[in-house]
């Protein structure tokens, strides 16, 4: 049973699009104070415990009787709590809102719909259970779902890694044949019957843009780029702008890292947590991939299997690694506001060398 009750007030509703239209990056954006983020851990362990006795209240109320066990590693979901839960030899996945971060809520509406459509296109889907956003019964929302055990995509040999590639590419066109309206990270409120994603933004200029001074004003001024690589984004941005009036809007994941891929017994790719979906160009889909350490060894068949349904733009390499350097300095920025650059064992320089290297041999 799928439940879906949307009733937050329209100040977290506003604040919901404000969010969602400002950001190119839902977590490099995020509306909060570095110190807020650096502080998310000690709000992830008030929540838990705030949280744990009504988990127990509702699994109970949905199943009709108490887990046996319930689990919840803070480590994981960075602006959730994940509660792993299990109940007569079945295993199942409870993710809730935070305190003061009620307006993520809506995302999950965005799961709901990823499901539905995704099973017409006979891709495999994670079962929503239920999904509460309305806060009445419950002081924080969640999304309940089957737990999946699979392995994911991070946990495989190389040598696995290159089929599995394949197949990925494979899923991804058929993801990206399904059309939406507008570009930017998907609107939830906007979700309806027989109607199409639609994006923040009216262009993928718009997107493309959004917040860059910002992200090349925070990695430089905080070192993590230098005055050189600055300069040079600067320069290839600007030359791009022209062309992109032509690209027409797919559905996009928006986070194809490694731990959101799943493996299915028969080989088959089940992909996972779509909060950051988005509408715009397929390949920045796949450019998005690619940033993920490891990930570029096995482009080729990557492409192999995207290609063998769905064909790309002549000059797509071209393109790619324009998306590359500009999700490089999202996620660059986003680091720094985690504090998660400090313990990175690659200098944040060095990952935008091998994309500018080969845009150079392309221009």
């Amino acid at each position: 049973m799928t439940s879906c009750n949307t009733g937050l007030s329209r100040d977290v509703r506003e604040r919901y699009i404000s969010y969602k239209a400002s950001s190119f990056s839902s977590k490099a954006d995020l509306p909060l104070k570095r110190n807020e983020i650096l502080n998310l851990e000690q709000l992830k362990k008030l929540s838990y415990q705030e949280q744990l006795p009504v988990v127990e209240s509702l699994i109970h109320d949905h199943f009709g009787q108490k887990p046996d066990d319930i689990f919840c590693p803070l480590n994981l979901g960075t602006l959730h709590n994940i509660f792993f839960i299990k109940i007569s030899n079945k295993e199942f996945v409870l993710k809730t809102t935070l305190k003061n971060l009620s307006y993520l809520a809506y995302d999950f509406l965005i799961e709901q719909w990823i499901q539905k459509t995704l099973e017409k296109k006979r891709l495999n889907v994670n079962s929503v259970l239920q999904i509460n956003c309305d806060f009445n019964h419950y002081d924080f929302a969640f999304i309940l779902s089957k737990r999946i055990n699979d392995k994911v995509l991070a946990e495989v040999s190389c040598s696995e890694r290159q089929d599995l590639a394949y197949n990925l590419g494979e899923n991804l066109a058929i993801l990206h044949s399904i059309k939406t309206r507008n570009f930017g990270l998907l609107n939830a409120l906007k979700f309806e019957p027989k109607l199409c994603a639609t994006g923040m933004l009216k262009s993928w200029a718009q997107y493309f843009y959004l917040n860059l001074d910002r992200h090349l004003q925070t990695c430089f001024s905080h070192h993590l780029i230098s005055k050189k690589l600055t300069d040079d984004l600067i320069h290839i941005f600007q030359t791009s702008e022209l062309e992109f009036s032509e690209i027409k809007p797919s559905l996009l994941h928006g986070d194809l890292g490694n731990n959101n891929i799943f493996i299915k017994p028969d080989r088959s790719i089940l992909m996972i947590d779509w909060e950051d979906a988005l509408s715009g160009d397929p390949l920045f889909d796949i450019a998005l991939w690619g940033t993920f350490i490891g990930n570029q060894e096995f482009l080729p068949q990557l492409l192999s299997g995207y290609q063998s349904i769905r064909s790309l733009s002549n000059n797509y390499m071209y393109w790619y690694w324009i998306y590359s350097l500009r999700i490089l300095l999202s996620k660059t920025t986003l680091r720094y506001r985690f504090g998660y650059y400090k313990t990175d064992k690659i200098p944040h320089e060095q990952r935008f060398l091998f994309p500018l290297q080969q845009l150079r041999k392309l221009s």
